[in-house]
């Protein structure tokens, strides 16, 4: 993913690397000391995916202001994942969410034991279902699963700003209670990410709060498949 991060003018700190985790697949880590403030990700505007792009493709301009902007982003990123020619960034982020509630299996969601958690995942499944018939047609062949998905993707990685906006490279940030990190948009409408009051050592794994405190362990899992 670096070299494509490249060609969209992703600029990463030069002590900033891309690994594997233990067991959350892949995160950002420090390699060297870095000082508290200073710039560790950029990514410009023209590398964000906002919700607002799908408006701009007819096949989903009918479904302006009748369905959230989560469900026009995900139909936005399934259309290009199943395309012909997909992005990195679609097939990667794609990848990822095969054991999110969404796409696990009816079996799946229906066993899991703790009962408001498994409320609140199968009411999200009855939304997606039906954002998935709704939208499937714009989307041809496979569009129904996939916008569904889609919705996995977006839940999880996505950021909100002015529209909720897929973020490549800031997504890589997994959760902690407490983050070491901030990021803004700038002024020319670039996402800015910079290290934390303390700084960073090496070694140290860069990360982001999901949620705000008090968010229940139904509704974390529910977006993000995981309980922290």
């Amino acid at each position: 993913m670096s070299s494509y991060f490249s060609s969209i003018d992703i600029s990463f700190h030069p002590d900033i690397a891309i690994k594997e985790t233990p067991s959350t697949g892949l995160g950002l880590f420090a390699t060297r000391p870095i000082a508290p403030h200073t710039t560790l990700l950029t990514v410009p505007r023209s590398a964000k995916i906002p919700s607002s792009l799908a408006l701009q493709d007819p096949a989903f301009q009918p479904f302006a202001y009748k369905v959230p902007d989560t469900l026009l982003l995900a139909a936005y990123i399934t259309k290009n994942y199943l395309s012909e020619s997909p992005t990195p960034y679609a097939a990667a982020v794609f990848a990822t969410v095969d054991s999110h509630p969404l796409v696990i299996s009816d079996a799946a969601a229906a066993a899991i034991p703790d009962p408001d958690t498994r409320a609140e995942v199968m009411s999200l499944r009855k939304e997606a279902a039906a954002a998935a018939s709704l939208l499937a047609p714009a989307l041809g062949a496979g569009g129904a699963a996939g916008v569904v998905r889609g919705l996995a993707v977006v839940l999880s990685r996505s950021f909100n700003y002015d529209r909720v906006t897929l973020v490549p490279g800031l997504d890589l940030l997994n959760h902690a209670s407490e983050p070491n990190i901030s990021h803004k948009e700038a002024g020319d409408g670039s996402t800015v990410l910079t290290a934390g009051e303390d700084g960073l050592q090496a070694g140290e794994e860069l990360v982001n709060e999901y949620c705000k405190a008090g968010t229940s362990d139904a509704v974390m899992y529910a977006r993000f498949g995981f309980v922290p």
